[in-house]
């Protein structure tokens, strides 16, 4: 059997993609989160960090569709990893970056900024998508899931500055929660990877 490949993004959906783009002169990627409304595409940046200032700097950027959860945990994380996972996946075109092993990628165009306090809402417009046309398929895995949970609450704590007690708290307990279902469904490679993500936490928390 053979079938087509299309790229579907449901309305106020959040997915986990990967931005990159040309910041400074060299290629920037970072992992965000975006939301399809209606004919748009938002995405969230916290103030302070650094992708706040690249994505209200940046007319134009590339939203990368990725399944490789190294790949995405990787670009949340640059600090902390090998970051060859990455630069040997850039591919330049023109003026744009895109992620070589990305499943589809999509070219978007700012239109608006919002600010709300401690972070600001980017809202995109569409502009091209191209899909692989032989994407790898693998089957569906709370070891995958769980994992970018973690990664997205880590994220969240590093972000935000002096964020609350009691915040963290919900936040620690969300992720150990998370930890208790990779241990039980990811391989080692992902477990080790894991506790790398939260003794990040716990050393930020401490």
């Amino acid at each position: 059997m053979v079938c087509a490949v299309k790229l579907l993004l449901r309305d106020n959906v959040i997915y986990e993609g990967i931005l990159s783009t040309i910041y400074n002169g060299k290629p920037y990627v970072s992992a965000v989160g975006f939301v399809k409304r209606g004919d748009f595409i938002e995405v969230k940046a916290y103030r302070g960090s650094l992708l706040y200032t690249v994505i209200r700097e940046s007319s134009r950027v590339v939203l990368n569709v990725v399944h490789d959860v190294l790949t995405l945990i990787y670009s949340a994380f640059k600090g902390y990893f090998d970051l060859s996972v990455l630069e040997n996946n850039i591919v330049h075109k023109g003026d744009l970056v895109y992620l070589r092993n990305s499943l589809a990628h999509i070219v978007v165009e700012k239109i608006l900024e919002e600010e709300h306090g401690d972070h600001c809402i980017v809202r995109f417009k569409i502009a091209s998508y191209e899909v692989c046309e032989s994407p790898i398929i693998e089957p569906f895995t709370r070891c995958y899931s769980n994992l970018v949970e973690i990664a997205v609450y880590a994220s969240k704590i590093l972000s935000v500055k002096n964020i609350a007690v009691s915040l963290l708290f919900e936040y620690q307990k969300r992720v150990n929660n998370c930890l208790d279902v990779v241990m039980r469904t990811c391989n080692d490679e992902y477990k080790q990877l894991a506790s790398k993500l939260v003794r990040l936490i716990r050393s930020v928390s401490a």
